[in-house]
């Protein structure tokens, strides 16, 4: 009895001993992904993500939540390339799904968001500026239309007879309109661009200021010389404007045309005639009109003058000259006149004067034969100059020596 006693402890005392022996630890995985989250368009499309073993190794399984997304692998044991492929979404709503890889011990998760399909036609249409004020005289300007999607086709019209659609009246994306509208010598009015897309309509709307137009030019007389050249005349107006001449030395060389006020510039042509001249320029708003008128002088010289009294008197001023004591005049010369010249006995001879009125003047002894007593007959040319050229007129004058030198 006691030998078996002591047989059975002695089984159970190995027996344990033997159990503690095969006891192994326990092995751990761990496994990353190269993100955790991605986005997809409408269309769907396929992407990749890394599945990375960084600890142990065990085997792992992946799988999606959502019928519209599939992963190329869905097991594996280590570090693998996951293929995602995204179906295409055909409802007005975004969609989130999940891809899970699991293995012993962990998980990591893949969030994948979808963009929503297109509304019905996928366009969108917008227009800028859609209310504009316009001046009593008229204006241009343009207006933007912003298309947003594929072939989304539009054109505009102008519901008014004085509102113009000058270009970029439709297509099938963005573009500008271009307008003009007329001037209004009427009362206040309103009209609209209509845009006209497959979802509706957009107004673009117009109201332009009424009343009758007015026109004011300052100055509205202006002299020029016979040479001519460039002067320029200030338009006031609230409306479109143009600008003409009648006369064809008569230009407009900028501004011919405007809206609101402004500033013509023109150019006169020099006058080579024998008589002054005229010419005007009128501007035209609306039913208004207002003129400036431009008057030049000739530009033909005629030389001519008188002396007095005759015959002129001649005698020594006793410091070694003659006093001739009469008065020269030329102011009955003619055209512009820039400088006036009087000499006796030639061109060259000594100079009596450089204005256009000459009283008693002197000349040193000896010169033009004035010595001596008695009458004697020189000649006294005058000259004179202007822009247009020059002329001369030779008059012989008698001269009355007393006791000249």
């Amino acid at each position: 009895m006691r030998r078996y006693l002591f047989l059975a402890i002695a089984i159970g005392t190995l027996s344990g001993c033997t159990k503690n022996s095969a006891t192994s630890p326990t092995q751990t995985c761990t496994y990353t992904l190269s993100t955790s989250t991605q986005s997809s368009p409408a269309e769907g499309g396929q992407s990749t993500v890394t599945l990375t073993r960084s600890q142990g190794s065990c085997g792992w399984t992946a799988a999606s939540d959502a019928n519209w997304i599939t992963v190329s692998s869905g097991s594996g044991s280590d570090s693998a390339t996951l293929t995602v492929t995204v179906a295409a979404n055909g409802a007005t709503e975004a969609r989130t799904g999940r891809v899970t890889v699991s293995w012993t011990g962990g998980t990591v998760q893949l969030t994948i968001s979808q963009a929503a399909a297109a509304a019905p036609g996928g366009c969108t249409y917008t227009a800028n500026p859609t209310g504009i004020t316009i001046p009593i005289g008229g204006s241009s300007g343009s207006v933007a239309v912003t298309v947003t999607g594929n072939n989304c086709s539009w054109s505009a019209q102008s519901n008014q007879f004085w509102i113009h659609v000058t270009s970029g009246n439709g297509g099938t994306g963005s573009n500008t309109i271009n307008y003009t509208v007329d001037p209004n010598s009427g009362s206040q009015r309103f009209g609209r661009i209509i845009i006209t897309h497959t979802l509706g309509t957009i107004d673009v709307s117009f109201s332009q200021d009424g009343g009758p137009c007015t026109v004011s030019v300052d100055p509205t007389t202006q002299a020029v010389g016979n040479p001519g050249g460039t002067f320029s005349v200030a338009v006031t107006t609230p409306c479109q404007w143009t600008a003409a001449s009648d006369a064809a030395w008569l230009t407009i060389s900028s501004a011919a045309s405007g809206t609101g006020n402004g500033t013509i510039s023109y150019a006169a042509a020099a006058n080579p005639g024998t008589t002054a001249r005229t010419g005007h320029l009128t501007v035209t708003a609306g039913s208004a009109t207002a003129q400036l008128t431009v008057n030049q002088g000739s530009g033909f010289l005629s030389a001519s003058f008188t002396v007095s009294p005759t015959p002129c008197p001649v005698a020594p001023t006793g410091g070694g000259s003659n006093a001739i004591s009469c008065t020269f005049d030329a102011s009955s010369s003619s055209g512009t006149i820039t400088s006036y010249e009087f000499r006796l006995g030639s061109p060259t001879g000594p100079v009596l004067g450089t204005s256009g009125i000459v009283g008693n003047p002197t000349v040193p002894c000896g010169q033009g034969g004035l010595t001596g007593t008695g009458s004697l007959n020189v000649d006294v040319i005058l000259a004179i100059t202007g822009p247009s050229g020059a002329a001369t007129r030779i008059m012989s004058v008698a001269f009355s020596r007393n006791g000249a030198c």
